[in-house]
């Protein structure tokens, strides 16, 4: 009875980024920050996960 419906989904935690070792940190590092606070984490594309190698894992933080 409803009908089609056009719809909108929110599809939050959907954007990782993957830092692997040659990466430039000091660019990537900025990066993250601006992509993860942008928006306050009201865009589903905002920085939510990063995943990275365990020997740059400690440069990161």
């Amino acid at each position: 009875m409803a009908g089609t419906k056009k719809v909108t989904l929110g599809l939050g935690f959907n954007a990782p980024i993957l830092n692997f070792n040659d990466a430039n940190l000091d660019a990537c590092v900025s990066s993250f920050i601006q992509g993860g606070f942008t928006f306050a984490r009201q865009a589903c594309v905002s920085v939510q996960r990063i995943y990275a190698p365990k020997n740059i894992y400690p440069l990161l933080v």
